[in-house]
């Protein structure tokens, strides 16, 4: 069998049997690497999850293998405007599109909403559950034409942690980060990929197998991505995010795969509280250690900044930590990061 992977419309590399014979520069990093298995694999959701497991099998889809649908939704992926099909087949990427108007595919794979629902309901498979990755309940909840958030389920703890990295991250260095929200106990956040536009994201592991030498991977990043690499390992420093890893960044590419900038960072629910307690006294942990492993110039935290963005840290639930906690955590992983 021969396939075609396309982004939006245009052609960019050819598969036969599994095997890249051709591309452009437009293709995926990991096409003209020749990866087309990891590329596939990378796009497949976590099925320790329950909630894919169960909606798998209400869709009468297989719990053990991933491969039974990915024709069906075109290999598509929220995150990228890459799509697949056999060659010979009139599709078209507007043809292709996820559309999920009653929501209950998200519903199930957030929360399980849907598990005594009708079956035929899931008889049309297009939906991005299929290629939700990641180890958290989450969901695609369609908001509008081409609009998504994504909401992740997690304890207080957890989501309270996200909205305030989020919103101090984007206090220390404006626009950095994706914007969460709370929202029914989970954490929210819109799609920040403009696929309509031919922008894709390409995870870390795209460059390098594992995000745990900063100093191998700045030898692999184009330089002009330095800066904002060290203010991500400065960030997850500050605020303890312990979970980052070589699926949970990356790099936007345009339609014609050229370079645009590191993500909007993303992905903070293991960080801060949910990582460590209120009053905990740090040390100089991994996260420390890998901004300090490549750090630049000193970077400002003020506690203005600290106390404007547990303001607007708003949840239906009570803050998990006090502000005068969030102060000294955070003044006193200052301190540890610049020897203070």
């Amino acid at each position: 069998m021969t396939l075609e992977i396309y982004r939006l419309n245009n052609k960019v590399a050819e598969i036969e049997n599994n095997k890249v014979v051709s591309f452009n520069e437009a293709a995926p990093i990991l096409i003209k690497q020749g990866r087309f298995e990891d590329w596939v694999g990378i796009r497949k959701p976590d099925l320790n999850r329950p909630n894919v497991r169960s909606l798998r099998r209400m869709m009468g889809l297989s719990t053990s293998k991933l491969d039974d649908v990915f024709s069906e939704i075109n290999y598509q992926s929220l995150s990228d405007c890459f799509w697949v099909k056999e060659k010979g087949v009139s599709e078209t990427w507007e043809s292709i599109q996820f559309q999920e108007k009653d929501g209950r595919f998200y519903q199930h794979a957030l929360a399980g909403k849907m598990l005594f629902d009708d079956p035929s309901g899931y008889s049309n498979r297009k939906s991005p559950e299929h290629t939700n990755i990641g180890s958290f309940e989450k969901g695609w909840k369609n908001v509008g034409l081409n609009a998504w958030q994504l909401w992740k389920a997690g304890d207080k703890s957890a989501v309270w942690s996200e909205v305030f990295y989020s919103n101090l991250a984007n206090k220390i260095f404006p626009s950095i980060a994706a914007k969460y929200w709370e929202c029914d106990g989970y954490s929210v956040c819109d799609n920040f990929i403009d696929r309509c536009s031919g922008d894709s994201l390409e995870p870390i592991f795209s460059l390098i197998d594992e995000h745990n030498d900063p100093l191998a991977l700045l030898a692999v990043l184009p330089k002009k991505l330095h800066e904002d690499y060290r203010r991500m390992l400065f960030l997850d420093a500050l605020m303890f995010n312990w979970d980052r890893h070589e699926f949970n960044f990356g790099i936007t590419t345009d339609i014609d795969g050229n370079l645009k900038g590191l993500t909007p960072l993303f992905d903070f629910n293991l960080s801060l509280f949910n990582g460590a307690s209120p009053g905990v006294k740090r040390f100089e942990d991994t996260t420390i250690q890998m901004y300090k492993a490549v750090k630049g110039e000193k970077y400002t935290v003020t506690q203005d900044m600290i106390e404007s963005a547990y303001t607007n840290t708003k949840t239906n639930f009570e803050a998990v930590a006090s502000l005068d906690e969030v102060m000294d955590f955070i003044m006193q992983s200052y301190g540890l990061i610049y020897g203070e």
